[in-house]
């Protein structure tokens, strides 16, 4: 059985949309769907399924999940959106479909950091280009998380 399986148990009538996204067949995934598997469940710290799929970064799940209603702007606990956690993996094409359908780019999780704090944090140069190019900016309590890379131009100490 799978992690998300052991963590939610396995029901032979609603298929556990988790484990199923974990396994990534997404043939078996839209057939759940389309037999009631619920797109708008959630782990147990709050992250939806678009979380999930933009940190696997597999851009069907995500157009899977908008198409089915997934909210862009629903943010697990710690404050995480689908776009930061694309921004924060890199996914810069995940991203610009999550922008596209209305992402707020200025959104921050639970640290004060938004997407293009978490973009520059990782390296992800194409990312950070992307977030500027949209109006991003580097926001972030921790200045250390806060050093963008060329062109952001900001710092903030808390």
């Amino acid at each position: 059985m799978s992690f998300f399986g052991k963590l939610f148990g396995s029901s032979k009538k609603t298929p556990n949309v988790f484990e199923l996204m974990e396994q990534g067949d997404m043939a078996v995934l839209r057939t759940a769907i389309d037999n009631g598997a619920d797109v708008h469940s959630t782990l147990p710290d709050g992250s939806t399924t678009l979380i999930m799929a933009a940190y696997y970064g597999n851009i069907e799940m995500v157009r899977l999940f908008l198409e089915h209603g997934v909210s862009v702007q629903t943010a697990n606990q710690a404050g995480y959106t689908p776009l930061l956690i694309a921004a924060q993996m890199g996914h810069t094409d995940i991203a610009r479909l999550l922008v596209d359908k209305g992402a707020d780019i200025h959104a921050t999780n639970i640290e004060g950091c938004a997407a293009l704090a978490a973009a520059a944090q990782q390296g992800h140069i194409g990312m950070v280009q992307f977030l500027l190019d949209k109006g991003g900016r580097c926001e972030c309590r921790f200045w250390q998380l806060c050093s963008c890379v060329n062109g952001c131009g900001e710092q903030w100490f808390y």
